[in-house]
C-alpha cells in the first residue's frame, strides 16, 4: 500500500514538473570569468532552454566521449541550470555557472540532449544542484563531498559499460531519474484502474441493496 502511494506521489510530482521554455543567461562573452564587472553590467538574454543545454554540453563534456557519458552530462547540465535559476534567477554564460558556447555543438552532443530531454533528476522529490567537475577528486578538493560528478570519471564509467542512469545514481546518491513521458503513461494507467475499481464497487453496492 505504501509503495503504491509513493509511486502515485512520484507520478504526480513528475506530471507537475514543467520544463522551462527559456532560460535567462548573463552574457559576458567570456569562457572563464575572473575580474569581470558586476552582473548588472551585462545583458541578460532569454535563450530557448533546450538550445541552451545543447550549447553547454560540448563545452563541459568531451564532444567525442562515450554516448552514455554524454547522456549523463546532458541531464546534469540541464538540472544544474534549473537549480541555479531557482536559486538566483539566472545563469552565467561562463564557468561561474556553465560555459555556453553554441558554436561548439556537435551531432553527438545534440543527440545526447535530445535522447535525455524527457528525463529529470530529483532528490527527496525536489530539484537539487547537480554539481560536476573534471574529476571526482576535484569535487572533494572543492568541498563537494556529495552530489558532484567527475566528468572524466563518467567517461570511464561509460567505457566500463555503465548506462547514463547508473552513472547519475553513482554520483548523485539517493536521486531518482524520472521519465516524464513514462510517468504520464503510468499515471494514466493508474487512473483508468481506479475508475474501473470505482465502477465495479458501485455496481457491487447496487447489487447488495436490491
Amino acid at each position: 500500500m505504501n509503495t503504491a502511494v509513493n509511486l502515485v506521489l512520484l507520478f504526480c510530482l513528475a506530471l507537475g514538473f514543467t520544463m522551462p521554455e527559456t532560460i535567462p543567461v548573463v552574457m559576458t562573452g567570456e569562457a572563464k570569468c575572473k575580474d569581470i564587472l558586476p552582473q548588472e553590467t551585462y545583458p541578460i538574454v532569454h535563450i530557448d532552454f533546450k538550445e541552451y543545454v545543447k550549447g553547454v554540453l560540448p563545452n563541459e563534456w568531451g564532444p567525442k566521449w562515450n554516448e552514455e557519458s554524454l547522456k549523463a552530462g546532458a541531464v546534469a547540465v540541464k538540472m544544474f541550470a534549473i537549480s541555479m535559476v531557482e536559486r538566483r534567477g539566472y545563469v552565467w554564460d561562463c564557468n561561474w555557472s556553465q560555459v555556453y558556447r553554441p558554436s561548439r555543438r556537435t551531432e553527438a552532443t545534440d543527440k545526447a540532449v535530445d535522447d535525455t530531454w524527457d528525463y529529470i533528476l530529483l532528490k527527496d522529490d525536489k530539484v537539487f544542484t547537480t554539481y560536476y567537475d573534471d574529476y571526482l577528486a576535484t569535487c572533494y578538493m572543492r568541498g563537494a563531498l556529495t552530489d558532484c560528478m567527475g566528468q572524466w570519471n563518467s567517461l570511464a564509467d561509460a567505457e566500463a559499460g555503465m548506462n547514463f542512469k547508473d552513472i547519475l545514481y553513482k554520483y548523485y546518491k539517493g536521486s531518482s531519474v524520472i521519465s516524464l513521458t513514462t510517468e504520464k503513461k503510468s499515471t494514466n494507467t493508474i487512473t483508468k484502474l481506479r475508475l474501473l475499481e470505482d465502477t465495479l464497487y458501485i455496481k457491487y453496492l447496487k447489487e447488495e441493496h436490491r
